[in-house]
């Protein structure tokens, strides 16, 4: 567990926003406080905390909006402010309520990707990609129809690039974008006819998680049956110059599937599934285990890693490459994301926020 601070005593659990006195508020020069020194990443008690059921989240870049799905639609949160707006299917164009993939990007434009949803009238039969841009009165629905090079309405990752860019993680390959308006697919690491330092095929079409380094994107790609034989995934990674590395088991990888993919802001890279989360050793380009409970979501923040287990609890791993529980959070979790000086984390009963500046936990 994270050491604790004298400091804090039993009272300060009655706060809604928390911290160890003086040292959550920073030093009398007004600096931050070191998360080492001074933090502890358990959840308080959050007071009357809105009673939600989050099933997905995203955070804006700048930590200043957090996104997340339930099982009617999707609400936007002012971090700052408490402003809140929500939209179904039954009052608005938002295609479904079902939700795979949430992102805010850089112009607050929300995107949202509805996975394996049904949605009679289409094509393909399933839901594609809902998009409200900054300033919209309505969602815009794209899918195969309107927008071919979205390859396929199973939209089941999003993430926006160092370059602005959006990538789109589909059932059947990964495709960018600027504005939505037109995409450029992507499927270099099923051929490897642009190699990297190694690239061996990787078979699957199926793009379940996106993440970025400084120009490169990485992809999570799980297996997608044929018949009866499944076709093996791993992780991909696009570089900024357009070739491709790829891994799988052969490499360490504990499954030729990924589900979640995770770089850290000193590039290092981590994959995650049921069978836990593996990191990448950049010397022998190999894969090693290093947490083992099947884990469903993961985020990175600086040089920390969070997970969130099958069995509802975070965990997190920080720069000096401890693992610890966070315990307090109310509920089961469910999912976790980063974004400015914010993690945020949902469960089947709030969603809480916790502030790497100030040390202190929100609910919203």
């Amino acid at each position: 567990m994270v050491k604790r601070r004298a400091c804090c005593g039993l009272w300060v659990l009655a706060l809604l926003a928390w911290g160890c006195g003086e040292d959550a508020a920073g030093s009398a020069n007004n600096a931050p406080p070191s998360e080492e020194a001074s933090c502890d990443f358990d959840v308080p008690l959050l007071g009357d905390a809105p009673n939600r059921a989050v099933l997905k989240l995203a955070v804006s870049s700048d930590g200043l909006r957090v996104v997340f799905a339930d099982s009617a639609g999707v609400t936007l949160v002012g971090l700052a402010d408490g402003a809140e707006q929500s939209w179904t299917p039954q009052d608005s164009a938002l295609a479904s309520a079902e939700t795979a993939a949430l992102l805010i990007d850089d112009t607050n434009a929300l995107w949202v990707g509805h996975g394996t949803a049904i949605c009679d009238g289409t094509a393909q039969g399933r839901c594609g990609l809902s998009i409200l841009d900054a300033g919209a009165q309505d969602w815009r629905v794209l899918c195969v129809e309107n927008q071919p090079d979205l390859l396929d309405d199973r939209v089941l990752a999003l993430g926006q690039a160092s370059d602005g860019q959006i990538w789109v993680g589909t059932a059947s390959g990964a495709t960018r974008t600027s504005d939505g308006q037109g995409f450029l697919p992507y499927f270099d690491w099923q051929d490897c006819l642009n190699p990297g330092q190694r690239c061996d095929p990787l078979f699957s079409f199926s793009v379940a998680d996106l993440a970025f380094g400084d120009a490169d994107v990485w992809l999570a790609i799980e297996q997608q049956a044929i018949g009866v034989s499944p076709k093996p995934g791993g992780v991909a990674r696009r570089l900024e110059d357009g070739r491709t590395d790829t891994w799988d088991r052969d490499q360490g990888l504990p499954s030729n599937r990924a589900a979640l993919v995770a770089i850290t802001a000193s590039g290092q890279a981590w994959a995650g599934r049921l069978y836990g989360a593996a990191v990448l050793n950049a010397e022998d380009n190999t894969w090693r285990l290093d947490f083992e409970e099947p884990i469903i979501d993961m985020a990175a923040h600086g040089d920390d890693l969070w997970v969130i287990t099958e069995a509802g609890t975070v965990h997190r791993k920080d720069p000096q490459g401890q693992w610890s529980a966070i315990e307090g959070l109310p509920g089961n979790a469910t999912a976790v994301a980063a974004g400015g000086d914010m993690v945020c984390v949902g469960s089947d009963a709030i969603l809480a926020c916790y502030n790497t500046d100030t040390c202190r936990w929100s609910a919203h």
